[in-house]
């Protein structure tokens, strides 16, 4: 299992030194203000479970199928568990192409709807994801705190695939249904968590275990780290938002605090307009970083209109927003 929480989801391990390295040269700087810890989690140290030396077999609760945990930690194999709730992958969604481009699959699962650690693509305009990983691939696209490595293994993906793969990628995603994987829930307390290896947070079990205060956090962990670790596509999120967040950030979804409202570019419902993309049900720690990456430079692309934004917004005002846009229905 150790191997499993190494690689599974986020581009870490075997070229996590490199994709630092590459992100220093591209000119991503981090912002002069400490990125906030709880939506850019930092990776512990790898560490390796000892080999037993035969595979083990996991089985998931609803599905037919079974792999091994050498399956499982593989970067050109697919994780299907449910096969028949998906059209046809592409070569580069089920097994990438080696040496250098991995499963699309790997990270961002057989639906597109990956975990807090990544993108869903799930329903994105085809153009829309063409033209993010483009962004990438340039350099005008990249995370404001180059430690985490989610988003830095997808900065190196992004300089790996060809056109034609991308193509294919972006036409199979955009195909498919978004829905939301998370459950945001208004609190005061919550869980002690602690980075795991797959550039999310989970809470302490065993010694340390217990409860905190929430303070000017969203703390969202899965609700199963088996069943997300195994990529098991209908896994859930619980995001523990601060109280009355959710009615602070849908004031300032509604009125710019002095620019551009969301509905403006993002349409009335936050569903997404033409190629650009939608917002409501959406990982708030996703679009926290988002918002962040746009004001720290590190996002330097994209609409001009998203900069003029940001610039009049808080922290706090856009963890407000990113709970709003996460508790709405997709």
């Amino acid at each position: 299992m150790g191997d499993i929480l190494n690689i599974r989801h986020a581009a870490a391990g075997a070229f996590g030194v490199a994709a630092l390295i590459v992100i220093t040269r591209l000119g991503f700087a981090a912002p002069s203000d400490p990125v906030p810890a709880w939506a850019f989690p930092v990776n512990p140290p790898p560490h390796h479970d000892a080999a037993s030396g035969t595979p083990k077999v996991e089985h998931l609760p609803g599905s037919t199928l079974a792999y091994t945990d050498t399956q499982l930690d593989d970067p050109f194999f697919s994780v299907d568990w449910f096969p028949h709730e998906h059209p046809v992958m592409p070569q580069v969604v089920a097994s990438g192409r080696r040496p250098h481009t991995w499963a699309c699959s790997f990270c961002h699962l057989t639906t597109g709807l990956p975990g807090a650690e990544g993108a869903s693509l799930a329903g994105l305009p085809a153009g829309y994801i063409i033209e993010q990983v483009n962004e990438m691939r340039s350099g005008r696209r990249g995370p404001a705190e180059p430690k985490m490595m989610s988003p830095n293994g997808m900065n190196r993906e992004a300089r790996a695939v060809s056109m034609d793969d991308l193509n294919a990628a972006a036409a199979y995603f955009s195909s498919l249904g978004f829905h939301s994987h998370v459950r945001v829930v208004e609190t005061d307390t919550v869980p002690k968590t602690h980075p795991v290896d797959v550039s999310i947070l989970s809470p302490v079990t065993g010694a340390g275990a217990g409860t905190e205060p929430l303070g000017a956090r969203i703390i969202e962990v899965p609700e199963d780290l088996k069943r997300y670790e195994f990529g098991d596509p209908r896994f859930m999120f619980v995001a523990y938002v601060p109280k009355g967040s959710v009615a602070r950030g849908e004031a300032l979804v509604a009125s710019g605090d002095g620019a551009a409202p969301c509905r403006t570019c993002h349409g009335v419902d936050l569903k997404g307009v033409g190629l650009v993309p939608g917002l409501a049900g959406r990982s708030p720690s996703y679009l926290m970083r988002q918002l962040y990456d746009f004001k720290s430079g590190a996002r330097s692309s994209d609409s001009g209109l998203m900069k003029v934004v940001v610039a009049q917004l808080t922290e706090g005002d856009m963890l407000a927003i990113s709970a709003y846009l996460a508790s709405r229905t997709p």
